[in-house]
């Protein structure tokens, strides 16, 4: 297949001057920021071709846009110069081939990708004929992974229903549960709760490619599930030096800066692991209070119950083991707690499934992929011909 570059496929519309809180939570058109996850709406969509969106800071992302949208100042638009070029194929490999488009991310701090990175980027592109049939076999494929995608979000929901309909809004405290400070449930006064170590007792040198694991904000996921894949190892002589920031199975572990407030609890089939630099572990007496619903009910609260961070939402934000200690929180009894954690447990074990089959389409996805940008689809409508 002949390599097309990206200037000579689309063209970049003028950005829009947009900042991300300018969404509409009631509108019905999407609002693109410079995330991964399209999560805001809007009333006002100031695009209204098929486009492909470019989030410019962060990390690599990209969208298709079928219908009327708006987006940021922080995203590049795309639209196809000729109708012999199918944009959602382009779409498709990109998706595809996202480490091209990570390649692109520049800078110290937030790397950012320019757009002039992007037309130079080099797209095998087959006839139109071909590019169609291309998109029509991945739409299919992507079709059953939005399936079981959606599968998953509809247990989530039940499981924000069931936490609702046993306790109450955690907020209003409709249950009218006793206020109890949560240092009343640490599992001793000095190790309830533990910042992991300085900067200069964990240093880049430190870590090893294999041994002790070190938890970092990369195993906390934005759902608030456990990452158990380490990406970090010490050597077991230095986990011997910082064995009081240990975690151990059923701990919570937080994030304490930039994205404060991110919180999973740990299960892990390593024996030993310590905490990163960013994370604050919190270890509760389970005869008292149950991770799993001091976790949902600092989620569902959506910082009703106490607010984490510290300083402004604009400046670098953190907080410490001194805010956890203030929490007041309304404390149903324990077996309460263990009927939720039982729901929870079934609950979960009905997603893993799910995400174990989704693997599979991913898998799937990948492979079609794969095969249709290399030709493997063109040969088979040429020897279908014959």
């Amino acid at each position: 297949m002949e390599k097309v570059k990206f200037k000579n496929l689309l063209n970049f519309n003028k950005k829009s001057r947009l900042k991300a809180n300018e969404d509409d939570k009631n509108g019905k058109y999407p609002f693109y920021t410079s995330s991964n996850i399209v999560s805001k709406k809007t009333s006002n969509p100031i695009y209204s071709d098929k486009s492909l969106v470019f989030g410019n800071g962060g990390s690599a992302n990209i969208h298709f846009a079928e219908i009327p949208f708006s987006a940021t100042s922080h995203c590049y638009i795309a639209t196809a110069k000729s109708k012999n070029t199918n944009i959602k194929y382009v779409y498709y490999y990109l998706l595809s081939n996202i480490y091209i488009l990570e390649r692109g991310f520049k800078g110290a701090g937030l790397k950012n990708i320019s757009s002039k990175y992007i037309d130079e980027i080099e797209i095998p592109v087959p006839d139109l004929e071909t590019q169609n049939k291309i998109v029509a076999i991945l739409d299919k494929a992507k079709n059953i992974l939005e399936k079981r995608e959606r599968t998953i979000l509809m247990y989530d929901e039940l499981l924000r229903a069931t936490f609702f309909d046993m306790f109450g809004d955690p907020v209003r405290n409709e249950k009218v549960f006793d206020l109890k400070n949560l240092t009343e449930f640490y599992i001793d006064k000095k190790n309830g709760t533990k910042c992991g170590p300085f900067g200069s007792a964990l240093k880049i040198e430190d870590y090893s490619e294999k041994g002790i694991p070190v938890w970092n904000m990369d195993n906390i996921s934005k759902k608030m599930d456990f990452n158990p894949k380490p990406r970090l190892f010490i050597p077991f002589e230095k986990y011997n030096e910082l064995e009081r920031y240990n975690v151990v199975n059923d701990d919570i572990i937080i994030s304490r800066a930039g994205t404060v407030g991110k919180m999973c609890i740990v299960k892990s089939e390593y024996e030993y692991s310590i905490l990163s630099t960013n994370l604050i572990r919190l270890r509760l007496n389970k005869n008292l209070l149950l991770p799993e619903y001091f976790i949902y009910l600092m989620k569902y609260s959506d910082g009703g119950i106490i607010r984490l961070k510290k300083g402004s939402e604009e400046s670098f934000s953190h907080m410490n083991t001194g805010i956890l200690d203030s929490i007041v929180f309304p404390y149903p009894q324990i077996n309460l707690q263990k009927e939720f954690k039982k729901i929870h447990s079934k609950i979960e074990f009905g997603k893993a499934k799910l995400n174990q089959s989704k693997t599979k389409v991913e898998t799937l996805f990948n492979s079609i992929s794969q095969s249709a940008f290399k030709g493997a689809l063109a040969v088979n409508k040429k020897e279908t011909k014959n």
